[in-house]
This record gives structure tokens, sequence and C-alpha cells, in this order.
């Protein structure tokens, strides 16, 4: 075989030089056909690009009745990005020889890829009746291509599905049946179908790593878990599988569990700030907070810009009760993310318990206008707000905050605020509004001001509507 291997390479190396010593010297040149595709073969193998589409360009010159030297052609006219060009030699290629199927699915991608999607799904509807399961796999693929470009998700995922059931190793369906899944919704169908998949392949490593993302879509963390550690097990070198199983375990409370897979990954691939990160998170969750400390000063030797590990530096550090350094890794933290709103208002926070009010004022109201159209930002502020007494700002801060927000949150909010400034008719209108939209939701007020526990009028209206809520008993 190496022997065989060796006289190839040479006879190779023989016709490049043949080829070059004769253009050099502007000899005509004239080769088999086989011969030319061998060249430019050569010189695509060495990103030769342009010399390789000469030598088609001469091959087809000398041999203008071969489909499969325009075919080659527009190929190599793809590599460089000249689709509509490329599409020109197809049809010429197609001219010469309608039967091939090839020829007509280079066409389809072509299409597609030009944003032609009606015209590449009529192709693909003439075609399909026509070819056999190999390509009839790669056709559904197609098909799915297109219907993405359409946003036509749903469809793109049950081409995906057809594609892998006509033949279970179509990597390329298989690789792209999550991203249809999320962008279609079709968790249900993802799980089922990846379920059937695996008993054809057990081993695949995506399929499992699909199902696994199906589960979670579905709040299934069990079975999420087992499907991700598989992923891994059938692939020791899937990077994803080992991060997402990692998550999943953060999200059941085992972080000692998710701390083995960031272990793995260490010993396994290339270390970066935010595995150092995820690994002192999990530390900082099991309350060893020095070992998170560690690994969050680590991260920084990989990158010293990383504002999610100051970020959570800062955290571990408040929670040792040190918030004035606290404070400083989350300015930090602030300062390279300026208009992260999480940073702010826990910034805010940390410069209220430190005694400096007016910073904690300023950033407050700077948070509500990072995310103004969600509640949570306002709820902070006007929180805050209340603590010092300020009732009248605080209920025109929810006047503003309902221009963008009209949750029941807000409207609580309003309601305490109201109340709070003899406006007790209006409150208590705004009051019942928020419990008729969720009533679940009405401790909140004693949590924005806990005073109200002791105010006869305000619990009255929240136990009438609670008794009025109830069924009478028979």
């Amino acid at each position: 075989m190496e022997q065989n291997n060796s006289k190839n390479d040479k006879r190779l190396n023989e016709l490049i030089s043949t080829y070059e010593e004769l253009s050099q010297q502007g000899a005509v040149v004239h080769l088999e056909e086989t011969e030319y595709l061998e060249i430019v073969q050569y010189y695509q193998n060495q990103n030769m690009l342009d010399e390789a589409l000469e030598v088609i360009s001469l091959a087809i010159h000398q041999n203008s009745y071969s489909p499969q030297l325009f075919m080659r052609k527009a190929e190599l006219l793809l590599t460089k990005g000249y689709a509509s060009t490329a599409l020109d030699f197809l049809d010429r290629a197609e001219l010469l020889d309608p039967a091939d199927v090839h020829i007509k699915m280079t066409k389809i991608e072509v299409m597609i890829e030009q944003g032609q999607q009606h015209t590449a799904l009529s192709m693909i509807a003439c075609l399909e009746p026509l070819i056999e399961k190999p390509l009839l796999s790669h056709l559904h693929f197609l098909k799915a291509e297109a219907f993405e470009a359409q946003r036509a998700y749903k469809k793109m995922f049950r081409a995906l599905a057809e594609s892998v059931r006509i033949n279970p190793d179509n990597q390329n369906a298989i690789k792209k049946l999550w991203l249809a899944a999320e962008l279609s919704g079709c968790f249900q169908e993802s799980a089922q179908l990846h379920q059937k998949l695996l008993d054809l392949r057990p081993y695949s490593s995506i399929a499992w790593y699909n199902l696994g993302n199906a589960y979670l879509k579905l709040d299934n963390l069990i079975d999420a878990e087992i499907a991700f550690e598989y992923a891994f097990i059938t692939n020791k070198h899937f990077e994803d599988a080992y991060r997402d199983c990692a998550e999943v375990r953060i999200l059941m409370n085992n972080y000692q569990g998710a701390l083995d897979c960031y272990e793995d990954m260490l010993a396994l691939f290339k270390p970066e700030a935010s595995l150092f990160v995820n690994i002192g998170y999990c530390y900082e969750k099991l309350e060893q907070f020095d070992f998170a400390l560690t690994c969050y000063e680590k991260s920084f030797r990989y990158n010293c810009h990383y504002a999610h590990a100051f970020y959570r530096k800062g955290m571990c550090l408040w929670k040792l009760g040190n918030t004035v350094h606290a404070a400083v890794a989350i300015e930090q933290a602030l300062e390279i993310q300026k208009n992260n709103e999480l940073y702010t208002a826990t910034l805010a926070e940390l410069y209220c318990i430190i005694g400096q009010t007016e910073k904690a004022d300023d950033l407050y109201y700077a948070a509500t206008g990072l995310r103004p159209d969600e509640s949570e930002p306002w709820i902070k502020y006007v929180r805050f707000l209340l603590d010092k007494q300020r009732f009248e700002d605080a209920s025109e801060l929810m006047r503003e905050a309902e221009m963008y927000v009209q949750d029941a949150e807000i409207f609580y909010a309003k309601a305490v605020c109201f109340f709070l400034t003899n406006n007790k008719k209006d409150a208590l209108r705004l009051l019942k509004k928020a419990l008729k939209k969720e009533e679940d939701l009405y401790t909140m007020t004693f949590h924005l001001y806990p005073a109200l526990k002791n105010e006869t009028e305000w619990l009255l209206a929240i136990s009438t509507h609670l008794l009025d809520g109830k069924e009478p008993r028979g």
C-alpha cells in the first residue's frame, strides 16, 4: 500500500512539473481530462485556487463538452465566493448532462445561498421522487436549509428529522437538529426523535447531546444530566457536553457534581477564565469561600478584563462581610461593562450598605434606564426610596415606571407609594387591581414597607379579596 502511494505521489509530482514547465515556456499543454482534474485537486489542496481555476479553464477550452469540468469549475468558484458565476457554469454542466443529480443538488445549494429559496424548494420537489436513499437524506437536509432561510422553523425541524430517518449517519443533519428544535420549540418531538435515533446509533455523542438539550428545555433535569453524561462518555473530547452537564448539576444544586465536570475540563481542555469562575461559583455555593476567591483570582491570569470574575469576587467578599472590598470589585466589573444592569443594581445596594447614599441613588436610577421594560430594577429602586422615607419620590418613580411596565409588581408598588402619601383611595383601588392580576404577589408589599402589616385598611383590602375568591362551602 505504501509503495503504491509512493508511486502515485511520484507520478503526480512529475505531472505537476510537466504542466508547470510547459506553462512557463508558453507551450500548448495537452493532457487527459483526468490529469487536469488531478492537477486542479492538487492546487486546491495547496489553497492555490487561482492556479486551480487557470487549469480548469484550460481544460474546458480543450474539452468544452465535459459536464464534469464545468461542474468542477463551478465548485472552485463557489469556494472563492463567486456564487452567481458558479451558477452559470452549473447551468452549462446541466445542459450537457441533464440527468446528473449532483449538478442539480449543487445548483440547489447555490440558490439557497443566494436567497432563491422558492426556486430551490421547487427543484427539490421535482428531484425528490427521482433519487435514491443516500442522496435523498442530503436532499432533505437542503430542504431544511431553505426552510431555515425562510424562517419556517417547524418545517426545518421536520425536514431534518426526515433526513436523519432516511440516514441515521447524516452528521450534518444531526448536528443541526438541535438548532432547529431551539428555533421551532419542538422539544418533545426532538426528545422522541433522538430516543429513536439512539436505539439505532447508541454511540452517537451528538444525538446524546441533543437529547440532553431537549430534556433540559422540558425541565427534565435528571434525564438531561444522564444524556449529557453519555455525550461525553461516548466522546471524551466533547467540551460542550461537560459544560452543559455541569450547568444542569448546578440547577439541581449538585455543586460537587458540577465540580467533577469542571475538573475533567481542566484536565482535557485549555483553561480559560470562565472555567475558573464557574469552579469558583460552585465553591461559593458550597460556602468554601477561600477556594472560591482563589479561583476568581486564577481567572484573571487568563483574562484580566473579565467583568463577571470581578462580579463574582465581589459577591463572595460580600458574603464574607467585607462590603467595602466587595464594592471595589463590583466597581471594577462595572468599569469593564458600563451598561450592565445587574452590576449597577448590585453596586447601588452595596453603596447603600456602606453609607454612600447619593451614589446608591444615582446607580439605582441608572439601572432603571438600562432595563426600563422590566419591573425588577424599578422595584429595587422604589424599595430604596421607601427605606429612606422618600414617599413622594417613590410615587413619582412608580408613575414613570408605569410608562414602561404594566405588570402586577408595579401596580403593587405604586399602591404602596400612594398609600404612604395619603392617597389611600387610589392606593386601595390599585391594590385591588394588582390582586386581580396576581394575588399571590401581595406579600411583596410587606417587603417593600414592613409597617404595612400594621395598617388595618391595607390588611382588610387584601383579606376581603382573598375571602371573596374562595368558593363557599356547601
